[in-house]
């Protein structure tokens, strides 16, 4: 199935709802971003009102976490610094071209920015299933074919958190072992 099938072929009827025309809130939460490890944490809470288990998420990258393992090092320095998402958000700012404040999956905005701040880190990125997984976790209900400055920042941190859990020797998860990020 090409990418625009899936597209359409998972999504129903699409109500648009306002989007902002700036990236300030991404701004904002880049600026108050509280860096937890990558090793060890497991469940992550976002400002946008998603919350995602790694453990659960994870299974879906096997494939881009096996292509990016040799990474984990340098990914670990990263999320522990809190610089993946300040870079990610560099990285949108260029998708952004037309400064919406927000990207399209239809039109492949969303997969280019994964795709391109994947990139920035030297890692192979995700396939176009394995984002919509991720995708469709902050827009379950597809209300909308677009994602928001801090929603795409967001994703990303799930999508970088999720490779590395599934890397395998990574420790197995406890419901006692949770944090999160806000």
């Amino acid at each position: 199935m090409c990418s625009s099938d899936l597209r359409a072929a998972t999504k129903p009827e699409v109500l648009e709802r306002p989007r902002p025309r700036t990236s300030a809130p991404a701004e904002e939460w880049v600026r108050s971003y509280v860096a937890q490890p990558l090793v060890g944490t497991t469940r992550v809470s976002y400002p946008c009102g998603v919350t995602v288990d790694l453990a659960d998420f994870a299974p879906a990258l096997m494939e881009v976490a096996a292509a990016n393992a040799g990474r984990q090092a340098d990914m670990t320095k990263a999320v522990a610094s809190g610089s993946h998402v300040r870079s990610a958000l560099d990285v949108y700012r260029k998708c952004d071209r037309d400064l919406d404040g927000f990207l399209s999956w239809d039109n492949g905005g969303v997969a280019e920015f994964a795709a391109a701040a994947f990139r920035h880190f030297h890692l192979e990125p995700p396939t176009e299933k394995e984002l919509h997984s991720a995708y469709a976790l902050f827009d379950p209900e597809w209300r909308s074919p677009f994602l928001d400055a801090r929603e795409c920042l967001c994703l990303f941190d799930a999508l970088i958190r999720s490779v590395f859990v599934a890397l395998p020797g990574q420790r197995k998860v406890d419901a006692t072992d949770r944090k999160s990020v806000v």
